[in-house]
């Protein structure tokens, strides 16, 4: 249904930025319809607030947003000032005078335009997942029982770095997706090998025999960082959004054959192809 609409759009309310409790069906799914209509998309952000979100906080959401392929970004609940509490407590976000942060709202404007334009870059993706809609229909399924529900397995590809996909359960796909995800109940199967796993874990220890990553970000000790979410793109530009409120680094950006990138990231940062080393 998504799909059908000129401007695809999500309710993404909450400012969840933990991996453990960002909604990633959610954001896989407007980023799937956004690619395959090419139009953009729309998030409603920061209703739920809390209220004292800081800007840093704000930025890291749009750009969370942004890397789904969301390029428009508004907040539809936004008290002026106190006295919309009453009415709609749970909703609490003014963005106004009342913020001690307003004053450099024009920054984070700034700052969104740049999140906008890596939201409309060609994503490069190397596994597709098809979207479980057979297997969420049935009266007997309890992916959840597998340990391979359908948001838990994309965050694992995410935190391992993977580029995945979400995609339409009977989508025809080309060549350049390497590995085809489907759930089904008791775990999960790659449709280009027929090869079966029951849990992530084996999954992950598969794709790391059978796949390259274009782009790969590692801490000091050499291991893939769990803390960001990576994106890279087919103009030759990456993108490193960091998931955790503490700073990050150092890191190294590996591409290939091409120089190691090392950088460190502020807490909720970002760092792009754009952006100096550090």
């Amino acid at each position: 249904a998504m799909a059908s609409l000129s401007l695809p759009g999500i309710d993404e309310i909450f400012t969840r930025t933990d991996p453990e409790r960002i909604e990633w069906v959610t954001l896989k799914m407007v980023e799937n319809c956004s690619a395959a209509k090419q139009s953009g998309a729309l998030a409603e952000l920061f209703a739920m607030g809390p209220c004292d979100l800081s800007l840093a906080e704000l930025r890291q959401m749009i750009w969370l947003a942004a890397f789904h392929g969301v390029d428009h970004y508004v907040t539809a609940v936004s008290a002026l000032d106190a006295r919309a509490n009453i009415e709609k407590p749970g909703y609490f976000n003014p963005i106004s005078y009342a913020q001690p942060w307003f004053e450099f709202l024009k920054e984070l404007g700034d700052d969104s335009v740049l999140a906008s334009e890596f939201a409309r870059k060609e994503a490069l993706f190397q596994i597709a997942l098809r979207y479980p809609q057979s297997l969420a229909s049935s009266p007997s399924a309890a992916p959840e029982s597998s340990g391979l529900d359908l948001a838990g397995l994309l965050r694992a590809l995410v935190q391992s770095q993977w580029q995945v996909r979400l995609v339409d359960e009977e989508a025809s796909l080309d060549s350049s997706y390497k590995v085809v995800l489907a759930l089904h109940e008791g775990g999960v199967v790659e449709e280009r090998s027929h090869s079966s796993f029951g849990d992530a874990t084996g999954l992950l220890s598969w794709l790391e025999q059978k796949l390259t990553r274009g782009v790969s970000v590692e801490g000091e000790d050499g291991r893939l960082e769990k803390s960001i979410l990576l994106k890279s793109y087919a103009d030759g530009s990456f993108a490193v959004l960091s998931l955790g409120d503490a700073p990050a680094g150092p890191l190294v950006l590996k591409r290939g054959s091409s120089a190691s990138i090392p950088f460190t990231l502020p807490p909720r940062g970002v760092f792009t192809s754009f952006s100096s080393a550090a």
